[in-house]
C-alpha cells in the first residue's frame, strides 16, 4: 500500500495516447474491445487525451465519433474474421 500511495504522490504529467485495435464498442467479438474501451475511459479520466483509431467495420464510410476515428480496413471485404473458432482443445491441455 505504501508504494501505491508514492505513486498518487508524484507529479503527473498527461500524455497523448493513441490505441489502435481492430474493433472497438459498440462492434466487438469479446472481452479484448470491452476491456479497450474501459482502459480507454480510465486514461482518459486521468486527465490523458486519448484517441482511439479502429476499424470502419459495419459502417461502410470513415468517421469520427468522439476521439474515436474509425477508419482502418480488417481485410479487403472489410469482415470481421469469424469468431467460432474451437479452442476448448486448449483448455483441456491445461
Amino acid at each position: 500500500m505504501a508504494a501505491l500511495s508514492r505513486i498518487e504522490d508524484m507529479d503527473y504529467k498527461a500524455m497523448r495516447i493513441l490505441i489502435i485495435t481492430n474493433l472497438y464498442p459498440p462492434q466487438f467479438l469479446g472481452g479484448y474491445e470491452l476491456r479497450c474501451k474501459e482502459t480507454a475511459v480510465e486514461l482518459a479520466q486521468r486527465g490523458n487525451d486519448v484517441f482511439v483509431l479502429s476499424s470502419k467495420w459495419e459502417r461502410g464510410a470513415s468517421f469520427t465519433e468522439d476521439n474515436v476515428y474509425r477508419r482502418l480496413l480488417i481485410d479487403s471485404s472489410d469482415e470481421v474474421p469469424s469468431s467460432n473458432i474451437d479452442n476448448s482443445w486448449y483448455w483441456r491441455q491445461r
